[in-house]
């Protein structure tokens, strides 16, 4: 059996497993990800004027990590739990009073702990 042989047979039978993860960029309003959040790392660089938080989800495409933005991270942040399976919609930007643009979503809560798990 050949090395495509053998990727075919893990896809079709489960058994390939992603290593590492896949960066998902929220861009589009209506635009999903629907998973179980694996890990809040907070994340620093050149691009981001201050810290901002990237969150891990196992979903049923594989394991991504999304940055949803500073606003966004102090107001949704705080009520995430490492091990919940949550579904994020994208609603598209909102201007601030002060005139800044903040990322909107609608977060939804749909299974705590491990009730979530495959």
């Amino acid at each position: 059996m050949g090395y495509k042989d053998m990727y075919a047979q893990a896809k079709e039978d489960g058994s390939a497993k992603q290593v590492g993860t896949k960066t998902f960029k929220f861009s589009d309003e209506g635009e999903q990800i629907i998973g179980m959040l694996l890990n809040v790392e907070q994340v620093k660089n050149k691009r981001f004027k201050h810290p901002v938080n990237k969150y891990t989800f196992e979903t049923d495409e594989g394991v991504f990590s999304v940055i949803m933005g500073q606003a966004a991270d102090k107001i949704y942040g705080p009520q995430l739990t490492v091990g919940d399976v949550y579904a994020i919609t994208y609603d598209g930007k909102v201007k601030l009073a002060r005139g800044n643009n903040m990322n909107s979503y609608t977060i939804e809560l749909l299974a705590k702990g491990s009730a979530g798990k495959k």
